[in-house]
């Protein structure tokens, strides 16, 4: 039997002008993760977010101490309302992105997606592959 393991990607779509993130998330068997779209403008606040985020979550493990938590950040863009935070409870705290997309906007709705932390870090290199395709160095 072929072991489940949870993974996420994110790449451009729509002529690039959307992110999106595919989050693949197991739980019993079943995949419970989903799709979480975003305007490109949102792509660099999305980066510093996860990446603040899991560095509070390495303090935390590291010293057991929660004052370096960070806050829930949430900002909104023409089309697009993103939230990160924490989810779940110890000893399974979750990274979570929600958006709240324009009903208008392609691909609009409200959507939260949770993941691990080692996922979450996958996420973040996947975010930075994104920006480097649109701007390379």
């Amino acid at each position: 039997m072929t072991e489940l393991k949870d993974k996420v990607s994110a790449r451009l779509v729509e002529n690039e002008t959307l992110v999106c993130i595919h989050n693949v998330r197991y739980y019993d068997g079943d995949d419970m993760g989903g799709i979480l779209y975003f305007d490109i403008e949102c792509l660099d606040w999305l980066i510093e977010q996860v990446s603040a985020w899991l560095e509070g979550y390495r303090k935390v493990e590291e010293t057991n101490s929660y004052k370096d938590w960070p806050e829930r950040t949430q900002r909104s863009f023409s089309n697009d309302d993103l939230r990160v935070k924490e989810s779940g409870r110890e000893p399974r705290i979750h990274l979570a992105i929600s958006n709240h997309r324009n009903e208008h906007a392609l691909h609009g709705g409200v959507t939260v997606e949770a993941m691990d932390p080692d996922v979450g870090a996958d996420l973040l290199l996947e975010l930075k592959s994104v920006r480097e395709v649109i701007r390379p160095k």
